[in-house]
C-alpha cells in the first residue's frame, strides 16, 4: 500500500514545501491546515490531484487530530508524521495574557505530544518516523518570544525523551531546529507595543528579527529538502540544524558564558536591553 505522511500547519511557509517536496517523492500527502481559504494553493502543486488530501482540522481538537489519522488510513500506511502547525505571539511576558502563552503551548507543544502518541501504534508498524519542527530560539530563548521559546524548549525535551524510551522501536525521530526561514513566522508574531515599559526594546527586537532574517533566511524549500533528507537515516534520533546562522548561534552559546552570550546577542539584533533604576 501507499506510504503516508501527516503534516500540521501545511497551508504556508515550511508546510506547504514539506508537502511539496513529499509529493514529488511519491508519498500520499494529508495535510491538516486551519483555514482552507489559506491552502488553496496546494491543490496546484504536482501530484495534487492523485496524491494529496486537505484537511481541514485544528490541531489542538482532540476530535480533529483522531479524524487526520482516520483519513489517513483509508489513503495507505501511515508512516510519517511531521508536526509543523506552530504559532508564536511574540510579545512581553509580563503583559501577555495567559490565554495567548496558552494557545502558545497547545499549538506548538501540546498538541504535537497528543498527536505523536496517537500515531505512535501505527508508525511502529510500518518503522516510521516522526519529525518534529522546532526552532533554535528553544536553546537560545529571545526576548519578546519568551512563550514561544519555552514551548520549543520543551518540545525538543519531549522529542529527545521519546526518543530515548523508544530506542528498541523500529520509529525513527528527526528535531529540526530552524533558524530564520523565509516564512518570517517570528519577526511578523512579534507585536507593537504601547506599554511604555517596553515599547521601545519591544520595537527594536521586531525590526532586529526581521532584519536578520532578511540576512540569513533560508528559503522554506531548502529547509524542506534538508530535513526530508533525514529520512534515509537510521538513527533513532537525528538532530538538523537549519541555516549557517542557527549552527553558529548554538556553537557560539556553548562556548560563551551566558551573561556575555546574551549581551552580544542583543548588539546582534540591535537591541540593547538594560535594568534602568527606577
Amino acid at each position: 500500500m501507499t506510504s503516508v505522511a501527516i503534516i500540521t500547519g501545511a497551508s504556508g511557509g515550511l508546510g506547504a514545501a514539506l508537502a511539496s517536496k513529499l509529493l514529488r517523492d511519491g508519498w500520499t500527502v494529508v495535510a491538516s491546515v486551519r483555514n482552507p481559504e489559506k491552502a488553496k494553493h496546494l491543490l496546484e502543486l504536482p501530484h495534487a490531484r492523485e496524491s494529496l488530501i486537505v484537511v481541514h482540522s485544528n490541531v489542538v481538537n482532540d476530535a480533529d487530530r483522531k479524524h487526520l489519522i482516520e483519513v489517513a488510513n483509508k489513503k495507505g500506511h501511515l508512516t510519517l508524521l511531521i508536526n509543523n502547525a506552530g504559532t508564536a505571539l511574540g510579545d512581553a511576558l509580563e503583559s501577555q495574557s495567559m490565554e495567548d502563552i496558552r494557545t502558545v503551548f497547545e499549538v506548538n507543544l501540546l498538541s504535537a505530544i497528543e498527536l505523536t502518541k496517537l500515531c505512535l501504534p501505527q508508525l511502529r508498524h510500518h518503522s516510521g518516523h516522526v519529525i518534529n519542527i522546532s526552532s533554535v530560539v528553544g536553546t537560545v530563548p529571545m526576548p519578546y518570544l519568551g512563550a514561544y521559546s519555552a514551548s520549543k524548549h520543551a518540545l525538543n525535551a519531549f522529542t529527545i525523551a521519546l526518543s530515548l524510551e523508544m530506542q528498541d522501536s523500529p520509529i525513527h525521530f528527526i528535531l529540526a531546529e530552524c533558524g530564520p526561514l523565509s516564512s518570517r513566522l517570528c519577526s511578523d508574531a512579534i507585536v507593537e507595543t504601547s506599554e511604555p515599559e517596553y515599547a521601545e526594546t519591544q520595537s527594536s527586537m521586531k525590526k532586529g528579527v526581521a532584519r536578520i532574517g532578511d540576512t540569513y533566511a533560508v528559503p522554506v524549500e531548502k529547509a524542506a529538502v534538508l530535513i526530508l533528507n533525514g529520512l534515509q537515516s537510521t538513527k533513532p534520533l537525528q538532530r538538523i540544524i537549519i541555516g549557517r546562522w542557527a549552527k553558529a548561534i548554538l556553537l557560539l552559546s556553548k562556548f560563551i558564558p551566558s551573561g556575555l552570550f546574551q549581551m552580544l546577542l542583543a548588539r546582534h539584533y540591535r537591541v540593547y536591553l538594560s535594568r534602568k533604576n527606577h
